[in-house]
């Protein structure tokens, strides 16, 4: 994972909201919100980040109707994406006054891996659009996203430290969570169908990929450089899942491939070129099996510490002005 991608993943998780693309539709959320919501320390908290932000949340919930949404839903929804958007700024500011900066290549870098997981600049631009976005404010965003990174790797990740005796202690302690069912380990290559457009187009480069696997090619450069998964980034590499984990038509290729073999479905994503990496029948999992992602886990659990403990400085420093009434909130 890169300085920004395991800097925000921890910090927007946890505490903020992520500037990232989202997709299209208002769901009847235009114009709830002042043009302003919040100052901090001056800045203005724009009411279109804070509808942004609503959107992407309804969106996991399967894009419900803004009016049929519980009056407390909504104000609790509101006061949460709020209180999110003063901690990002909070945080942004602490970085710029810290002297955080970051080139234009790797803001370009940024910009080129996101266009990655989408099949055509036309597909990015509706997405963008999609939020009331061009590709200059997209731009500023990400410089906004690795600048924030940056402080937080110099601030916070860099000073959290797991011991093999606090892994240990956590192995011992929690031994249900080492039981797993009949699990599969699999590496994959995605190729996107956007909307059921360039369907043979896709399937062509999806066949051709997985000739090219068959005939030895290197797997993990084969993905780093199709693949329209984040999964890209680490070889295609998926890690385990269970029957249930998985789509469906990806699970049933995925268990039923011999280890070492390469195959191609589809699902509503687009075509899956995948291989079975390793398979393992019901059992429990031993500390080295679990090392590393114990070792995220507790990393992350404290890196969420000491992240609530900044942003609780900053907010006792700082100046905050929320501009919408007790009513609004409750009742936007």
């Amino acid at each position: 994972m890169t300085l920004s991608e395991r800097a925000l993943a921890a910090l927007l998780a946890a505490l903020l909201a992520s500037p990232g693309l989202a997709g299209e539709g208002d769901r009847g959320l235009e114009g709830i919100f002042p043009a302003v919501v919040a100052r901090v320390n001056g800045t203005e908290i724009p009411g279109r980040d804070l509808e942004l932000e609503v959107r992407r949340e309804l969106g996991a919930i399967g894009d419900p109707e803004w009016k049929d949404l519980r009056p407390e839903y909504r104000g609790e929804l509101v006061l949460g994406k709020i209180t999110a958007l003063i901690n990002a700024e909070l945080v942004l500011q602490a970085a710029a006054a810290a002297g955080v900066r970051v080139s234009e290549a790797e803001v370009a870098a940024e910009m080129e891996k996101s266009r990655g997981s989408f099949k055509s600049d036309a597909a990015l631009d509706a997405a963008l659009a999609g939020q009331n976005l061009d590709r200059a404010s997209w731009e500023r965003k990400l410089r906004e996203n690795l600048v924030t990174a940056r402080y937080l790797e110099e601030t916070v990740h860099g000073k959290v430290v797991v011991s093999e005796e606090e892994m240990r202690e956590h192995f011992s302690a929690h031994p249900e969570e080492l039981e797993h069912p009949e699990i599969v380990r699999t590496r994959q290559i995605l190729i996107r169908v956007e909307g059921g457009e360039g369907e043979e187009e896709a399937r062509r480069l999806a066949r051709s990929l997985l000739d090219r696997v068959r005939r030895g090619e290197d797997f993990a450069d084969l993905a780093a450089e199709h693949s329209m998964d984040p999964s890209r980034t680490l070889g295609g590499e998926m890690g385990f899942g269970t029957r249930g984990s998985l789509p469906p038509e990806y699970s049933e290729a995925a268990f039923s491939l011999p280890v070492g073999e390469a195959g191609m479905v589809r699902s509503r994503q687009g075509y899956h070129i995948l291989e079975v990496v390793e398979r393992r029948p019901e059992g429990r999992f031993t500390f080295e099996d679990v090392r590393p992602q114990l070792e995220e886990r507790l990393r992350k659990h404290k890196v969420g510490e000491e992240l609530e403990a900044l942003v609780a400085r900053l907010r006792e420093k700082g100046t905050i002005e929320i501009l919408l009434s007790a009513r609004e909130l409750l009742h936007p």
